[in-house]
């Protein structure tokens, strides 16, 4: 269903229950009407009975007739009940009425149910003076009954008082009509009316007033169904087609033609398109310079000798890259990742200079930390390096969370200074994405347009200022790229999380524009990259760990080790090499199944690092293969080092389904012996020694001289 079909449904379920409604009250009106009508005409009805019965009282006590049979109808009495017996041949509206009592002298005022239950009534409140209900008739016929008190009063007395001052004509006429009381109550003018008739005109004026009302909800449904049209629906429907060529990907849909508030939404609307458009030349070039910038820093790292760290402020780890580990000397992992083991090798003369800048840039105080230094190496030497760092995050308090930077060899890097002060840059480029939300910003914070996708999220965003919107907080984000970006007039890449969503990251791209009317504004392009940084992570993991041991995999030792070698060759020191292959490995996988082979690999994981020194490097060269790199090992320590392995595995078990599984193995080594030999070359050869070891029976080390 349309928008129009759905605006005018609405609008004629609120007429018809508006007309519903108006139509219950309006019978209620004039049910209310036409009863307190009926009421008045019973009140003037007894006006004229209550003035009839006392004038026929007193004037048939004045006139001095005698009370006979033949003159007792002329007593009120007797006269009303026979006046009401001959109404109806005066009058079709079915009226009755008669003074009746509980106690009656004529048999003819013998009060009924409903009376009685009045007569009761007033005696039950005899400060009411009115009574009026609706009853059926024992014929089930709906009757109205008026009913009106009869107390006995100072005239009442004159006949009805002391039998012995009673006229006459009265006196020897009752026996038992004597001695009233004042305000004693003797019974109740009572009048009836049936409600047939009564209801019928109530039904036929109600008629009459519906089809009046009905032709007016008529006609104000056509008027307001045409300005509805007019000036909703229409304009809406252009929002929609502008929208829909947007998401199709035509960004030059230009709204015209609208009027009133609708031409102010459509200026807005040709103003996200302008933007839209600009961004999504933006986003094309950014792409190409992302792709080029991707290469460029793969070619810096890897060419230019610089090292990575990055410190997590809170706890103090700091993770140094293999890179810069091995420009001190380190083998990768040698060096202990924290804050205290970086300080320790800092220069004496530089440790307060540096310590000092680093602690202003962490207080807030400069853009970045950078500082050219000395820095002790592994074999004792100082060597020179610019260190360059920045605070990436910042809790809401603005104490700083983590810190990324690079180290550079000075003395090799001079003339690569230019590419490494655009390294921030281009590591801001290397983002991905996957969800794209877009919101327009004024200077003052203000939302102007959310994306209806983030508006479903975060609410209605009229009147909220961004970072109260998007963060609950009260002052901008720290780091926030939008005063920047208007002052530069230049477009600001950004990374920020969002803590409403679980702080799920994003890259924050920051376009300034100028709207039709002149006022800078900037449009927010914001890219998810959580799947990137999770990617990140477990990519890295990956690709240098063998899945079910953990240690490193085949690829990243010989990354390793040909860096190792040729650290050992240019420092002219030892470097040793173990083969080692578990005896009879297959049978234990065919006995007791895979599931008993992998702990058989995990446990022979987990006694060699025991045994193994800390800078000891240690992997999983294939199925049941592992190698070992001894830096700094002659041969008869790198045999004493296979022994003790081939002793501490003899000793250790694995659980199987009927017992302990043993575990030994057969282990070659080799030693480098100066010539420039090759990683692979030492490698062939321990796996000759190895082999030789397993010829000869297992469980055993058999070691190879060059």
């Amino acid at each position: 269903m349309d928008l129009q079909k759905r605006l005018f449904l609405t609008l004629g379920i609120v007429l018809l229950l508006a007309f519903g409604g108006h139509e219950v009250l309006n019978y209620q009106k004039i049910r209310g009407e036409s009863v307190q009508q009926f009421k008045n005409l019973a009140e003037q009805t007894r006006g004229v009975l209550m003035a009839t019965r006392r004038v026929y009282h007193h004037q048939f006590l004045e006139s001095g007739i005698a009370l006979t049979p033949k003159t007792l109808g002329f007593l009120p009495a007797y006269s009303l009940s026979r006046i009401s017996k001959d109404f109806p041949n005066w009058s079709s509206y079915g009226m009755t009425f008669n003074n009746v009592s509980d106690r009656p002298r004529n048999p003819d005022n013998k009060a009924d149910a409903v009376e009685l239950e009045a007569i009761r009534h007033f005696r039950q409140h005899p400060d009411q003076t009115l009574r009026f209900i609706e009853f059926e008739s024992p014929n089930g016929d709906p009757y109205f009954h008026y009913a009106r008190p009869i107390w006995v009063e100072e005239y009442c007395l004159k006949c009805h008082g002391d039998r012995n001052v009673a006229p006459e004509a009265i006196s020897g006429s009752y026996d038992t009509a004597f001695d009233y009381r004042i305000g004693e109550l003797r019974g109740i003018l009572s009048i009836k009316v049936p409600a047939a008739n009564l209801d019928k005109n109530i039904l036929s004026r109600f008629q009459r007033d519906a089809f009046i009302h009905l032709i007016t909800f008529l006609l104000t449904f056509l008027i307001l169904s045409f300005f509805i049209r007019r000036y909703m629906v229409r304009p809406l429907s252009r929002l929609r087609d502008g929208m829909e060529s947007i998401i199709a990907g035509d960004f030059g849909q230009e709204l015209k033609g609208l009027e009133g508030d609708f031409a102010t939404i459509g200026h807005a609307f040709n103003d996200m398109a302008e933007t839209l458009t600009k961004y999504a030349a933006a986003r094309d070039q950014a792409e190409v310079h992302q792709k080029l910038s991707k290469e460029r820093l793969k070619l810096a790292l890897e060419g230019s000798n610089v090292g990575l760290w990055d410190w997590d402020i809170q706890s103090g780890k700091v993770y140094f890259s293999p890179l810069w580990e091995s420009l001190l000397g380190f083998t990768p992992n040698e060096m202990r990742g924290d804050i205290r083991a970086w300080k320790k090798l800092l220069h004496p003369d530089d440790r307060d200079r540096v310590t000092q800048l680093l602690e202003e840039h962490l207080e807030g105080k400069s853009e970045f930390y950078q500082s050219e230094h000395r820095l002790k190496t592994k074999s004792g030497q100082w060597l020179w390096v610019h260190d360059r760092g920045k605070v990436l995050e910042r809790d809401s308090d603005g104490a700083p969370l983590r810190a990324v930077g690079t180290q550079v060899d000075i003395t090799q890097c001079r003339q690569t200074e230019g590419e490494i002060k655009r390294l921030k840059q281009e590591l801001e480029f290397i983002l991905g994405a996957t969800k794209t939300g877009l919101d327009i910003i004024d200077p003052d914070f203000n939302l102007r347009y959310v994306d209806p996708e983030w508006e479903k999220i975060y609410g209605p965003f009229t009147n909220r200022k961004c970072y109260s919107y998007f963060a609950d907080r009260e002052t901008p984000c720290p780091g926030c790229g939008i005063p920047k970006a208007l002052e530069t007039k230049a477009t600001i890449v950004s990374e920020e999380v969002l803590p409403k969503e679980n702080n799920r990251p994003i890259q924050v791209t920051t376009i300034p524009f100028q709207n039709r009317e002149g006022e800078w504004l900037v449009a927010e392009v914001n890219v998810d990259i959580s799947e990137r940084k999770r990617f990140e992570l477990e990519l890295k993991q990956l690709a240098i760990s063998d899945g079910l041991t953990g240690i490193f995999n085949r690829r990243h030792f010989f990354e390793i080790a040909k860096k190792e070698l040729s650290r050992h060759y240019r420092y002219d020191h030892t470097l040793a090499i173990l083969m080692l292959d578990i005896d009879h490995f297959k049978k234990i996988n065919d006995a007791y199944g895979h599931a008993i082979g992998d702990e058989v690999l995990r446990k022979l994981t987990s006694v060699c690092g025991e045994v193994l020194r800390e800078n000891d490097l240690m992997a999983r060269f294939g199925g049941e293969e592992f190698v070992f790199l001894l830096p700094e090992s002659r041969l008869p320590a790198a045999e004493k080092v296979a022994r003790r392995l081939l002793h501490a595995l003899a000793k250790a078990s694995v659980e199987g389904p009927s017992g302990p599984v043993q575990i030994t193995v057969s282990i070659g080594v080799v030693c480098s012996s100066g010539d420039q030999e090759t990683l692979e070359q030492l490698l062939l050869q321990a796996d000759k020694a190895m082999y030789e070891a397993k010829s000869e029976g297992r469980n055993q080390v058999v070691v190879h001289n060059l």
